[in-house]
């Protein structure tokens, strides 16, 4: 039997984004956040890193804002370390494409 694959990245209905590297030792979520700035509706992402000790995540006290999740995607893609979830996030992307017979 084959093992089934179990991706490394998850976009999440509500724009939340999961991410594990590739040795599967750390973990970001990306999340939206919203505010009102001086009058107007402001959106930015946070992301929130855990590490895998004892059989279970952790959260660290690290946290980074991004402009938008595009902007997330592309420093992680730089590091190497998290390109199967970069890839499977990029994936679930992908416009849905029904092909009829």
């Amino acid at each position: 039997m084959s093992e089934k694959k179990v991706p490394k990245g998850i976009n999440y209905a509500d724009g939340t984004l999961e991410v594990i590297s590739n040795d599967k030792a750390l973990k970001i979520i990306l999340s939206s956040v919203k505010v009102i700035h001086e009058g107007k509706k402001v959106e930015f992402y946070r992301s929130t890193y855990f590490v895998k000790e004892d059989g279970g995540w952790q959260r660290t006290l690290e946290s980074a804002s991004y402009q938008t999740s595009d902007e997330f995607i592309d420093a992680i893609s730089k590091s190497g370390e998290f390109s199967q979830a970069v890839s499977d996030i990029r994936q679930q992307e992908k416009p849905f494409v029904k092909t009829w017979k």
